[in-house]
């Protein structure tokens, strides 16, 4: 299980340890845009 808050932190550093360690690909590009929506949606909900 990953921690959300270090894919928010360091997406890129975290991407290059899985495919090293673990040969998974993340999809970093396909994470960026579910986190954009994530933080238009919570702003949004707050307003």
């Amino acid at each position: 299980m990953l921690d959300p808050n270090l894919l928010r932190q360091q997406l890129a550093e975290t991407a290059d340890q899985l495919r090293q360690r673990r040969g998974f690909e993340l999809p970093v590009a396909d994470y960026e845009a579910l986190e954009s929506e994530r933080k238009r949606l919570q702003t949004q909900t707050q307003e």
